[in-house]
């Protein structure tokens, strides 16, 4: 309303309606965290308490980013924003939004943004943590090095620990295909799962291990809510190593043939080359096989079998095997003890410490006479000529003097001179 007043009175406009233009909001709470999981956070927005103008916008903000836009607010009620994974899209049918990049165990800044046309305000911020799932991204257990009796292993932390890691566990397995030989081997069943390791180093060395055998290891991370799924099992074979006689081959009758079987004999600890069979002193046969036999001229004719298994490594031989016809199971005299290797030396007397301490003893007694013999002879040694006292001039004696004048007397009277 507008009035003019001079001498003669007063004149008054009728009322303009007039808006100040609109401000950003002001008051404006933070949110209120309602419920959190491992992937969303469920928030609670009130309407600033000055609006300062029509609010058209509200944004919830994560860490400061812009992740989700609320554009109806319903009058007189407050507004529930839903944040999950997902896209940036706005879910028109909710009165949340949705938005993505929200991980497991981690911490984040929630605020709440009101806008209108004269401006957007920023509530202050609300840190929040998302509760903790299974560790994923685990990677699998690495083989290191391997040795013909022990496997070097060793493996990182998941890239998504989603809590704290509490243990790793390793677990052990016999595996499935066994270790290539050029033979058929029986059906193989993976062995039961051993657990090898617990605890929170990355390193592992097991140990007692067979040679030339398949294994298989499985990692496992932990947390409290539990552990990795789906972890895979990591192959790895053992080194080989010499072959080793283990057991008496069987001895059996088939007419009149002597077979001999070491199925059962060796254990191979590496990739097999061939068997060598021999019969008295004869190869018989060269053959990847674990059976071989020999024609017999006569029913009670004995047969002496020596049985020798060749790897890429070694080789291993049995000791001579009698086969007798006339001797329970077909079996002279045999010697059952095993030979790891042909070339094991028998007597390794030498090597004992009993032997090396009287070896010891005996050269020691041996150097003491030694050196008091040349003791003995440097004392009782004659000097030399130039180190005795000089010998005093002879003089000649009265005897010898006399007999000279009584000789000259008598060559005198006789003529002679």
């Amino acid at each position: 309303m507008v009035s003019s007043v001079n001498s003669a009175g007063t004149a008054s406009s009728q009322w303009a309606r007039v808006t100040t233009r609109q401000a950003p909001p002001a008051a404006l709470d933070a949110p209120v965290i309602l419920s959190v999981t491992t992937t969303t956070i469920t928030v609670l927005i009130t309407p600033p308490a000055q609006p300062n103008g029509v609010v058209k916008l509200y944004n919830v903000l994560v860490d400061g980013e812009v992740i989700s836009v609320l554009k109806t607010l319903k009058s007189g009620s407050n507004l529930f924003g839903v944040l999950f994974t997902g896209s940036f899209r706005l879910d028109p049918s909710a009165d949340g939004g949705r938005c993505c990049a929200l991980f497991p165990f981690t911490s984040y800044t929630v605020q709440v943004q009101a806008c209108t046309s004269g401006g957007c305000t920023n509530s202050s911020g609300v840190t929040v943590r998302t509760t903790a799932a299974k560790p994923s991204g685990l990677k699998p257990i690495v083989v290191v090095e391997t040795n013909s009796s022990a496997m070097a292993l060793a493996w990182t932390y998941p890239s998504s620990s989603n809590g704290v890691i509490l243990r790793f566990v390793v677990y052990r397995r016999l595996a499935c295909p066994l270790a290539e030989q050029p033979f058929s081997q029986p059906a193989c069943v993976p062995g039961d799962a051993q657990e090898v390791y617990r605890g929170l180093d990355t390193i592992l060395t097991t140990s007692g291990l067979a040679s030339y055998t398949a294994y298989e290891f499985l990692l496992q991370a932990e947390n409290e809510l539990g552990s990795v799924d789906l972890p895979v099992w990591v192959r790895a074979v053992t080194a080989p190593a010499a072959p080793q006689y283990v057991k008496a081959p069987v001895l059996t009758k088939n007419g009149t043939l002597a077979v001999v079987d070491w199925t059962q004999s060796f254990a191979l600890n590496g990739r097999l080359r061939d068997y060598v069979l021999s019969a008295d002193g004869e190869v018989v046969s060269k053959t990847i096989s674990s059976v071989g036999g020999v024609e017999r001229l006569t029913k009670d004719k004995t047969i002496t079998f020596i049985i020798q298994a060749v790897t890429v490594v070694g080789q291993a031989q049995s000791p001579p095997i009698i086969f007798d016809p006339n001797a329970a199971n077909n079996t002279g005299v045999t010697n059952p003890t095993p030979t790891a290797s042909p070339t094991t030396d028998e007597n390794t007397f030498y090597k004992e410490v009993w032997f090396i301490i009287v070896i010891v003893i005996v050269g020691l007694l041996i150097i003491a006479i030694i050196i008091a013999i040349c003791f003995r002879r440097s004392y009782n040694q004659q000097p030399y000529i130039r180190e005795r006292l000089p010998l005093e001039p002879h003089r000649p004696s009265d005897h010898v003097t006399s007999t000279s004048s009584t000789l000259e007397m008598a060559a005198s009277s006789t003529g002679f001179v």
